[in-house]
């Protein structure tokens, strides 16, 4: 910003130029306001009574203004840009197996230079908010301007953003969204249990098969009776669901 000698400006013209520039203030970055305001703490000085106190008036209006609506989004720090790559095994990728250790690199620049410090959170992009249980992880930026989450994603399609938080310096921004699709290998471990209820002659077997994976698990369950010369279950199988198989 241009060094003004405000204490030369006539005070009609000083206060009709900054009462009336009010508006415009919304656009500036906070680093701007500081020096505003000691140049018309300098200006105002040495005036009189009325003088100061109009002038004092219009830069309450400013921030009085500025507290009660907010300030807008942007508003501080410089405009910044966010990309996100998504690797594995240090290459590109759209599409992994189940297990595979993945990347999500953030890269922040502001114009063509790196920011630093700064937090980025790597998101489900599905969500409106980046936020509570959308957060896949947070990671803080390096001298490099980039910041990086690993993990190992589920079975499914997936679509992930990085949000670059604002800082004191730096305006917040957000990448386009990057997908990526785990394809299942081999099977999925699963444990069965079995629980008994009713009376002798009239008993009632429960099976419940439990599994990891995005789906609950699906097929057969059999019964079988030990020893051979014990009442045998019937039917000996019954199709499960995940929730479990009454014989």
């Amino acid at each position: 910003m241009p060094s003004v000698a405000w204490a030369a400006y006539p005070w009609p013209s000083l206060r009709g130029w900054f009462c009336a520039s009010l508006p415009s203030f919304f656009a500036f970055p906070l680093s701007a306001v500081a020096p505003i305001e000691r140049a018309f703490a300098s200006a105002i000085a040495g005036g009189g009574r009325r003088r100061n106190g109009r002038l004092k008036g219009c830069f309450q209006a400013l921030f009085g203004t500025l507290l009660l609506a907010g300030l807008p989004a942007g508003a501080a720090g410089t405009a910044t840009t966010t990309t996100l790559a998504v690797t594995s095994g240090g290459s590109a990728v759209t599409t992994v197996t189940s297990g595979s250790v993945v990347t999500l690199t953030a890269t922040v620049m502001a114009g063509t230079t790196p920011v630093n410090p700064g937090p980025v959170k790597f998101c489900d992009a599905t969500a409106a908010y980046c936020d509570d249980i959308h957060i896949l992880g947070t990671a803080q930026l390096t001298k490099a301007g980039t910041a990086t989450f690993k993990f190992r994603p589920g079975v499914g399609s997936h679509s992930y953003k990085a949000v670059f938080v604002a800082t004191k310096t730096d305006a917040g921004s957000a990448s386009g969204t990057a997908t990526l699709t785990v394809t299942l290998t081999g099977l999925y471990p699963t444990a069965t249990a079995i629980a008994q209820s009713g009376s002798p002659g009239n008993y009632t077997l429960t099976a419940t098969v439990g599994g990891v994976g995005p789906l609950a698990p699906t097929g057969t369950v059999s019964c079988s009776s030990t020893p051979a010369t014990a009442m045998p279950c019937w039917p000996r199988q019954r199709w499960v669901r995940g929730q479990g198989s009454t014989f």
